[in-house]
């Protein structure tokens, strides 16, 4: 529940729940109180003690390492740990990219769209399939050697982060997110062995296209990393670094793209200037920023109405 002082400062809360609380054997009925449930009970309770500034709901699925073992072991895959490099946080993830687990994951999203499509509080669901340690499916920061040798292939990859799109077509009232990264596949190389490279952004952003064209306006374009130091990389000298210069190509076209859009801020250790980076995120037409700590009051105030009040593409 957030504190009474908050009231008017944030519009959501955040349900992050891992798949395996949901399901916990193959096309099982979702648990009453689950995460979920108790999100919306803190919105109901929060909203009736301060009616003016009500709080809404975004639920973060988190497959990958959160994803129920019976679906980590679908037609006898052993399980591979990973690591993510940049947080040392570390699981196991399952055969996402194969048919069955796509399957598997469908099922999921039908059974939560009959729960909670027609959930006025619960405004958004993530995209996340095709997600590793992060419910950022584009990221791909860890080693994949135990994938390859259990019939992963970049090709498989990339069908996966688009059907993955196509299981969010169950939803036809909330608004679905899908966070996107610089696309950054290990690949086989000469040697047998396997190595890190930058993809052209053009598959992002026909991915991007994609999610428009399959899931209208309630696909909502989303990046979980925005910092202060992105807001300098619109100049040539920023975009010098390959990865950069596709940061900033991909932060034009999901502004170009319009409503609706959501951000995360990088932790509080990376992000910076936080204020300065919510108000970068609202001049991108940004209809919610999800923050890791609070700042000036006035400020956050006045940066939760500006988010308010930009357009959603839904009318």
């Amino acid at each position: 529940m957030p504190p009474a002082a908050d009231a008017g400062l944030i519009g959501g809360i955040v349900a992050t729940v891992p798949w395996a609380d949901l399901q916990s054997a193959p096309g099982s009925q979702l648990p009453t109180g689950n995460a979920i449930d108790q999100a919306i009970s803190v919105a109901k309770a929060f909203n009736a003690a301060h009616p003016a500034t009500p709080i809404y709901v975004k639920v973060r699925i988190i497959a990958g390492i959160g994803a129920p073992m019976w679906a980590k072991t679908l037609d006898g895959f052993r399980p591979v740990k990973v690591t993510n490099t940049a947080s040392g946080q570390s699981g196991t993830v399952g055969p996402f990219w194969t048919a069955a687990y796509a399957a598997a994951y469908a099922d999921l999203q039908a059974k939560l769209a009959v729960r909670y499509d027609a959930e006025p509080l619960v405004r958004d669901v993530t995209v996340s399939q095709c997600m590793t340690v992060f419910a950022e499916p584009f990221q791909r920061d860890e080693d994949f050697t135990g994938f390859y040798a259990q019939g992963y292939t970049v090709a498989a990859d990339q069908a996966c982060l688009r059907q993955q799109i196509d299981a969010h077509r169950i939803w036809k009232h909330t608004h679905q997110s899908l966070s996107f990264n610089p696309y950054r596949p290990w690949q086989l190389d000469q040697s047998g062995g396997i190595s890190q490279s930058l993809m052209s952004e053009d598959f992002v952003l026909q991915e991007m296209r994609y999610c428009r064209t399959a899931l209208g306006a309630l696909c909502t374009l989303e990046n979980n990393s925005i910092r202060f130091s992105f807001i300098g990389m619109q100049s040539a000298a920023a975009q010098a670094a390959p990865q950069a210069r596709q940061y900033a190509v991909m932060y034009r076209a999901i502004a170009s793209m319009g409503p609706a859009i959501t951000f995360q801020t990088a932790g509080p250790r990376t992000v910076g200037n936080l204020p300065a980076t919510v108000r970068w995120a609202v001049s991108l037409g940004a209809n919610s920023v999800e923050i890791g700590q609070m700042y000036d009051a006035a400020q956050m105030q006045t940066d939760n109405a500006a988010l308010l009040a930009n357009p959603t593409g839904t009318g």
